[in-house]
Parts: C-alpha cells; structure tokens; sequence
C-alpha cells in the first residue's frame, strides 16, 4: 500500500480523544455528513436535493410549454370544426340541388359530389381526432412527469428538513459548531441553508396545493377559463361560473363530444344571461374531470343549434359536489369533495 494511503488511514483510525479538538470536530461533523458551505453546515443530501429542483423546475416548465401548444392546438382543432361544419352546409346544399334534379345524369353528378364531401368530412374529422389526441397525450405525459418529480422530491425535502431536526437537538453536533466556529473566528451554524428553506416552502405548497385540489384557472379579459374534460374526452376550455345552475353547452360544443340529444332527448327552457328565454336539452354527462377530481352522471343543458355564439360554462352541477373557494387574483379554484367516498370510488 502507498505510503500516503497507511497514513491517511492511521490517521482515519485514530480515536477521538487522540485528535485535536479543531479535528475531532471535524469528525463529528463529517460524520453527520454535513460540510461547510460559506459559514452554514449544511448536509450533502441537501446538496443533492438542491440539484433535483432544477429537475422539478425543468418538468414545470416542459407542462408549461405542453400547455400553452394545447391553446394553440385548441385554435387549430377549431379551424377543423368550422371546416367540417362548411362541408356539412355543402352537402345540405348538395342534396337540395340533388332533389330538384331534371335529370338522372345531374342526379349522379350530384350524388358523387355529395360522396366526395362525405369522404372528406370523414378525413377531416379523423385528422382532426388524431391530433386532437396527440395533444392530449403529450399534456397527459408532461402533467404525470412533472407531479411524478414533484411530489418525489418534496418527500426528499421533508426527509432532509426532518434530518435538521434531529440533528439541532444533538449536543454533539451542536458543540463541534462551537468548536469550529472558535477556532476559525467565523461564526459557523447549523444548516438548511436558505435556499434550501425556500425550496422547501416553495415545493411543499405545489405539493400540497395539488393534493388539496388547487386548480389553474386562466384569467381572459373579466372571466375565468378552466380546463374540464367531458366523458374522457381531450380536456376543453369552459368558462368557470360559480352562478350557473348547470353546465351548459352549446349544440356544436356538445357534438364534437359525441353529446348528441335526440327526439327522446327532454327539453327544457333555459334564461340566457341577457334575459332571453329558449328551449333546451337536459342530459347527463358520463363523467366530467377537473384535476384530480372526477364526477359522475352528471346534468348539463346542451343549447339550440343557433345559439352558435353561447359559450361553455362550467355550472352547479359540478361544482355543488364541492365546496370551492376562487382565487382571480392568483388564478386558483381550490376544490374540497363534499362526499370523499366519492373519490374512494373512483380509485376502485
């Protein structure tokens, strides 16, 4: 064995009372894991915690970007519905023109344009799906990644902050401090360090504000817009309104999630925002999600076809499964289950 290597360790096997006491601190300290950096010991897991942040801020920031190409997507899928409906007046008009036919060669000519139009709303509308989906995925993915990181290393920060606790109450620890401090001039103290503590606060309120059931809302002009997915499909954006006795949508929103009501669909009248009173569908959505939280059969109104213009509102017939407080200022909906076997019964 090298010769520096047979001192290096006789000196690791020297028993304390034979060191300085400048180096039996050091043992007690290093021992604990904790080493000076500026004039706090800290620990070397708080070290390692501290890199993880930038993990859990990278994954932040990856949802961020997911969601924010999902509101653009949202434009884009859009623009495929109103094609879609263009196609849809198109064959209306083809048909009409295919019934005052005066002959059965314009018939034909009207019936493999109407084929045509079919077979093109059918690519449309399945491109559309495909990316529709794509988008869906690719936020599903970077929401699990991020809550996947951050509830994984706030556990991490918990377990560190709970070693500092122990460790502030160990005699031991606290005169080799002491000692250090005397020795050196320098007033040392024991760790976490601040920025340390501020992670901590900072990741402990993400985790928990998640697990409480804080929801993003998203502040345009004088409403609040939320992220609702309507019997598993991709999420869409509906207004929240916390005065609405249901959720309300309009005839095309409802269409493009397969809510279609029928002759046996019942009616209801409904009073719009502007007084108007008019004839609507009163049906049961198989499930409605916001976050983590999932509600079942739940009632909606689906409004006449020509109220194109309505807008889709989040209403009572959800939120009255919680009680709920809104935040505009921080854009948070923070939701707490009335009944929680509810939510017992979904994780079954």
């Amino acid at each position: 064995m090298p010769r520096l290597c047979l001192i290096a360790l006789t000196f690791a096997l020297l028993p304390v009372s034979l060191l300085s006491a400048d180096e039996a601190a050091e043992a007690v300290l290093t021992e604990h894991g904790l080493t000076p950096v500026g004039s706090v010991y800290v620990l070397e897991e708080e070290q390692a915690v501290t890199r993880l942040r930038r993990d859990v801020q990278m994954a932040e920031r990856e949802l961020r970007e997911a969601e924010e190409e999902f509101r653009r997507a949202e434009r884009q899928i859009a623009r495929a519905q109103a094609y879609i409906a263009q196609l849809q007046n198109e064959i209306d008009e083809i048909r009409s023109r295919a019934r005052r036919s005066d002959t059965q060669r314009e018939y034909d000519r009207h019936m493999r344009s109407l084929e045509e139009k079919t077979a093109e709303i059918q690519q449309v509308q399945e491109q559309r799906q495909a990316f529709e989906d794509e988008q869906q995925q690719t936020i599903d993915d970077a929401r699990a990644a991020y809550l996947n990181m951050l509830f994984e290393v706030a556990d991490q920060v918990s377990t560190v902050a709970q070693r500092y606790t122990e460790l502030a109450d160990d005699e031991e620890v606290a005169a080799a401090i002491e000692a250090q401090s005397e020795s050196s001039g320098r007033r040392y103290a024991l760790g976490p360090s601040r920025g340390f503590e501020r992670m901590q606060e900072e990741l402990i309120q993400s985790a928990e504000e998640y697990s409480a059931g804080v929801v993003d809302l998203r502040k345009e002009g004088n409403i609040l817009m939320i992220d609702v997915r309507i019997n598993g499909n991709p999420i869409r954006s509906m207004i929240l309104d916390t005065g609405a006795s249901s959720i309300s949508m309009p005839y095309t929103f409802a269409q493009d999630l397969g809510i279609r009501p029928d002759e046996a669909t019942p009616q209801v009248q409904v009073q719009m925002a502007d007084g108007k009173i008019v004839d609507a569908w009163r049906m049961t959505l198989e499930s409605v999600q916001v976050g983590q939280f999932v509600v079942r059969d739940v009632e909606c109104i689906v409004l006449p076809e020509e109220l194109h213009a309505a807008p889709a509102l989040l209403g009572n017939s959800f939120l009255s499964h919680f009680t709920f407080n809104v935040d505009p200022d921080r854009g948070k909906l923070l939701l707490s289950r009335i009944n929680p076997e509810e939510d017992e019964e979904e994780d079954e």
